[in-house]
């Protein structure tokens, strides 16, 4: 078997090492688990073809993923205040001039942007 280095901070090491603890493994053994797992997912065709397929796609993002899904309203909001921020709008309801509109008024009564790209992506 081979050694390798790898570059942790401390606080990192800490934590890893907690979680192989946990597991009743040394932290290079996790460690290696957590690559060879790494490694299997990656390699794994992403073609999803049936419903249950599709299920344990989702199955395994769920379990992955912490937190809740934002609404529709907030990733809006979050768009807007992004292209605001690059434009350097500095209010909801400017509009730097020579652009044009780019707002609308969304379902809630906020203001949301409608600007689209018309670049092809490649």
């Amino acid at each position: 078997m081979e050694r390798i280095q790898v570059l942790l901070d401390p606080e990192e090491r800490d934590r890893f090492r907690s979680l192989a603890q946990r597991r009743g493994l040394s932290l290079s053994a996790w460690l290696r688990e957590a690559a060879l797992h790494r490694a299997a997912e990656e390699s794994e065709s992403t073609r999803i073809r049936t419903v249950d397929e599709l299920r344990a796609f989702f199955a395994q993002c769920d379990a992955r993923e912490l937190g809740r899904e934002p609404d529709w309203e907030e990733h809006l909001a979050v768009l807007d205040g992004s292209m605001r921020e690059g434009l350097g709008v500095p209010s909801e309801g400017s509009v730097r001039p020579g652009l044009g509109d780019t707002s609308r008024t969304g379902s809630k009564g906020r203001t949301v942007s409608r600007r689209s790209t018309s670049r092809k992506r490649r």
